[in-house]
């Protein structure tokens, strides 16, 4: 009688540990800015105990007891937080790709210079190990680079020649003056607005740059969101009107990702009274990956 009690327990025990199956979530974690694989993450479940510690490919395992809706947290240093409602069902879930955005506040403290007493106070030379005393391109600097231009406000005196444009990293300054033409890709806002801005002279992974610094602009299809774009908008300053529409395509199984945009951008009177603003921008670009 003992030994089948024996045997009926442990039996029982092994169909137990047989039925506590899991819910297996898989995906892969890729730089939003780079596309580029990050190699440390960390993948959790909200409100459980239920956590790795990941290379970009990962694979969670949840327990059976976790059915229902649940927080997916993605997280990396120097990357915001991606939150992902999930719903568990004892079976594989794949979330394909998830895309984590930089943290901007990081970069900005980043760019602090750490000053003490002595080095305020020193008055021999020291070594320019604290770099350039600028700040981060903030909103000041934002607005009054557009609203007020180049010809109207410089920072810290500087000309616009002593920084560097590039385009794919493709310098756009030009060879006569060395000074960027900002108006040759004008109106093209949606193939342009993933810029890299590097501060100063540090260092740059497209340029040796200036002491203005440096900004890339990359317009490749890859870092472009994919579907169709269109836009209209009015405005009572350079131009009156201005349409522009936008199509990137996802990337093809052979590898090959287009995008291209056009614009209009019009007034009956320019900027200079008696002038006819009536300006086209056309943009296309193929990438092979």
């Amino acid at each position: 009688m003992r030994f089948f009690l024996v045997l009926l327990l442990v039996f029982f025990g092994y169909q137990t540990f047989n039925a506590q199956e899991f819910s297996v979530i898989t995906g892969n974690v890729f730089d939003g800015r780079s596309k580029e694989p990050i190699s440390h993450c960390t993948i959790s479940i909200e409100d459980t105990r239920v956590s790795i510690n990941s290379s970009a490919d990962f694979e969670l395992s949840a327990p059976i007891s976790l059915i229902g809706a649940y927080i997916l947290n993605v997280s990396s240093p120097d990357f915001i937080t991606k939150r992902i409602p999930i719903i568990l069902e004892n079976q594989l879930l794949d979330l394909g790709i998830i895309y984590l955005e930089n943290d901007i506040v990081i970069e900005k403290a980043d760019n602090l210079i750490a000053l003490t007493d002595a080095d305020i106070t020193e008055e021999e030379n020291t070594a320019l190990g604290l770099g350039l005393l600028q700040g981060t391109r903030d909103i000041f600097l934002s607005k009054a680079a557009f609203d007020f231009g180049q010809a109207f406000f410089r920072v810290r005196g500087y000309d616009s020649q002593n920084g560097k444009v590039l385009i794919n990293g493709m310098p756009m300054n030009k060879f006569f003056d060395g000074r960027p033409q900002w108006n040759n890709w004008g109106g093209l806002n949606d193939v342009t607005r993933n810029q890299d801005y590097s501060h100063g002279l540090e260092a740059s992974e497209y340029t040796f740059g200036g002491i203005l610094g440096n900004t890339n602009i990359d317009s490749r299809p890859s870092g472009l969101r994919p579907g169709f774009r269109f836009s209209a908008s009015a405005s009572n300053r350079t131009y009156a009107s201005r349409v522009m529409a936008t199509y990137t395509s996802s990337k093809r199984e052979t590898g090959l990702a287009y995008s291209f945009s056009v614009s209009r951008r019009w007034a009956k009177e320019g900027y200079i009274n008696g002038t006819l603003y009536d300006a086209y921008s056309l943009f296309g670009a193929l990438e092979y990956q």
